[in-house]
């Protein structure tokens, strides 16, 4: 597992024991203790997609498009 594989696990669990993934599912900007998990999971797509790996990319900015609806990051882009 790369270190970012093992922050973005670690994360996860931080979130899921605050619970924000019941609170603020589609609305995670909102939450600003959730900022820094989306940022990092955005920084994992952007370094999937700097490495070619495309699909993988997709994958993880269609997980963050359904955190965050409004797209505050700008994954669409």
């Amino acid at each position: 597992m790369t270190t970012l594989q093992a922050l973005i696990a670690k994360g996860t669990a931080q979130m899921e024991a605050g619970g924000y993934f019941e609170k603020c599912m589609g609305n995670f900007w909102l939450a600003v203790k959730t900022r820094p998990y989306m940022r990092l999971r955005h920084y994992y797509m952007e370094a999937l997609a700097w490495n070619n790996m495309m699909k993988k990319a997709c994958a993880e900015g269609e997980e963050l498009l359904k955190l965050c609806q409004s797209d505050n990051l700008g994954v669409r882009y």
